[in-house]
């Protein structure tokens, strides 16, 4: 078969995904993880991975320089932005119940290339978070113990990209042990340790009661609606992290109730905590008064109680570990993804027989996050992470809209489905554009109002599929909000972050044309394992009609 050949025939074929990771839990090679997750283990997990530190730091960034009080409703805003793609994530998550979350719903619906591009975004997110997330904890501990946040590391040469960091990658290297040990130990630390930071929450709540100043909301939009939105763009990024639920479906005792409950309940305890934080901050201080830096430690010493920052200071380090290690967890798990289809080398995929962790992952995953927490900056580190993530996101999105108008197996074109896609991406790029280049607002009327044709266009295309586990609500509605917000937020990060993107997938197309394409089995083979999970579930198309499109060499979404 020829190069370009190889490359259709597989590149974009739908694949099925075996839901048990091929193998049954103690199979071969001890290849199944274990299933000991309940949905109190995944709204924690979900907690740990979206609160982190942030909720003490960019409240006064986002509140100080862009919103003032509406950072209140700056919160609010960015949580039903995130909340539309963690409702597309939960449909996913509970049809497939397997580890590796994007790249698996990716390759469901798209096919092999679009899933590894997927997965190397997933990567670069993981690995660059969890490094700037242990480089913080480093900063973060040193102010705890009055050393000062850069006293713990040595610069190397050019200070803005170089500096060694011993602690972050002691604790990267730390954690990774800890998640190879076994994912009801790991969720047993990342409980304790949430709750530590939910409870420096709580006590940075109930401490600033007394102190709560009504008339610090007036003028309670100061910098217009523009900065308003502008401060949710910039907070949104405090809520990604909701897709390391659904990275560990594959170890949850009951996907079908507790996956919806995990992500979707994380996501709501964290809105709630963003916003109640945001009136504590906004009621201690007038919001150009409050220090970007550390806006509650030092309200609190404004108000002689310099003992309540060191309080701040051990919930910001609890938060960090707990996101590190959630990170972590993820990042494993897509590595393993990838190993089982060999993109990457299939001792990737190796699950240790005793703990059923996927220890090579884990192992790897360690080295590839410590060595950059090791020498690398964390200003360099934290520029390089967003676009990734917010690329596989409204993949995500486009992927639900995608396989509830579209199935191969039926006879209809998807050509309808592919212009209607465009042209709603489209009006979405050109909105993003708009407000970023204070175009004028006539243009981003016509953007809004195509967006608003194209998505409803989509009620004249016969419905192809329909979960009937867990149906998102309101479709094409919810998934088309999340395209144009995740587009909205992409055209926000700046001309520099496109150039890094754009390397990063030009490395990934290289790595999948040199290597992955050739590792990969052909498509056909692959579709059996899944075939009780997607048959019949689309009201237009029967089981039989799928299994005869299956025998004549056609491949299921």
């Amino acid at each position: 078969m020829g190069y370009w050949s190889k490359f259709r025939s597989k590149a974009f074929v739908a694949k099925a995904v075996d839901e048990g990771g091929g193998k049954e839990d103690g199979g071969e090679d001890g290849a199944g993880l274990r299933k000991v997750l309940s949905a109190f283990d995944l709204v924690m997990i979900g907690v740990g991975g979206i609160l982190g530190a942030g909720v003490f730091v960019l409240t006064g960034v986002a509140s100080s320089k862009y919103a003032g009080p509406s950072v209140v409703l700056s919160y609010a805003v960015a949580s039903l932005a995130a909340l539309f793609s963690a409702l597309c994530y939960a449909e996913f998550a509970v049809d497939l119940p397997v580890a590796g979350s994007a790249y698996n719903y990716i390759s469901l619906v798209f096919g092999e290339f679009p899933a590894w591009i997927a997965a190397i975004n997933l990567i670069m997110e993981y690995c660059l978070s969890s490094s700037t997330i242990a480089k913080g904890f480093t900063s973060y501990f040193g102010s705890l113990l009055r050393f000062g946040s850069g006293a713990l590391t040595i610069n190397l040469g050019d200070r803005d990209i170089f500096n060694l960091d011993i602690l972050a990658f002691v604790l990267i290297l730390g954690l990774s042990i800890l998640l190879s040990l076994g994912i009801k130990a790991s969720s047993l630390f990342n409980n304790v340790v949430s709750g530590i930071n939910l409870l420096a929450i709580l006590f940075v709540l109930c401490a600033s009661t007394p102190f709560f100043r009504p008339a610090n909301f007036v003028p309670f939009v100061p910098f217009g609606i523009k900065g308003m939105i502008r401060a949710a763009s910039i907070v949104f990024f405090t809520y990604i992290g909701f897709d390391c639920v659904a990275t560990v479906a594959e170890e949850v005792r009951n996907p079908t109730r507790d996956l919806p409950i995990g992500i979707v309940g994380s996501l709501s305890i964290v809105t709630a905590l963003y916003v109640a934080m945001a009136v504590a901050i906004t009621g201690l201080q007038s919001y150009n008064e409050i220090d970007v830096n550390a806006p509650f430690a030092t309200a609190f010493n404004s108000f002689g109680m310099r003992w309540a920052s060191e309080i701040v200071s051990i919930g910001a380090i609890t938060g960090i570990v707990a996101c590190l290690m959630v990170t972590l967890m993820g990042m494993a798990r897509i590595f393993m993804v990838l190993g089982r289809e060999r993109l990457l080398p299939e001792w990737m995929a190796k699950v240790h027989n005793k703990h059923k962790t996927p220890l090579n992952a884990t192992i790897v995953t360690g080295i590839v996050s410590g060595l950059p927490a090791l020498f690398l900056n964390i200003d360099f580190l934290a520029k390089m992470v967003s676009m990734g993530t917010l690329f596989v996101l409204c993949m995500v999105n486009v992927g639900v809209v995608w396989r509830r108008y579209f199935q191969p197996f039926q006879s209809t074109s998807c050509k309808p489905v592919i212009w209607r896609l465009a042209v709603m991406i489209t009006a979405s790029i050109v909105e993003g554009l708009v407000l970023e280049q204070d175009l004028p607002i006539w243009v981003w009327g016509a953007s809004i109002g195509t967006w608003l044709l194209s998505t409803a266009s989509f009620w004249s295309l016969p419905v192809a599929y329909r979960a009937t586990k867990f149906a998102l609500p309101l479709q094409p509605v919810i998934p088309a909000l999340g395209v144009l917000l995740t587009v909205h937020l992409m055209c926000s990060l700046g001309w520099e972050a496109y150039i890094r993107f754009l390397v990063w997938q030009a490395l990934g197309v290289t790595a999948y044309l040199g290597y992955c394409m050739h590792q990969t089995p052909d498509a056909p083979g692959a579709q059996e394992a899944k075939v009780p999970l997607m048959l019949g579930e689309g009201p237009s198309g029967s089981n039989e009609d799928a299994a005869e499109y299956l025998e004549e060499g056609g491949h299921l979404l």
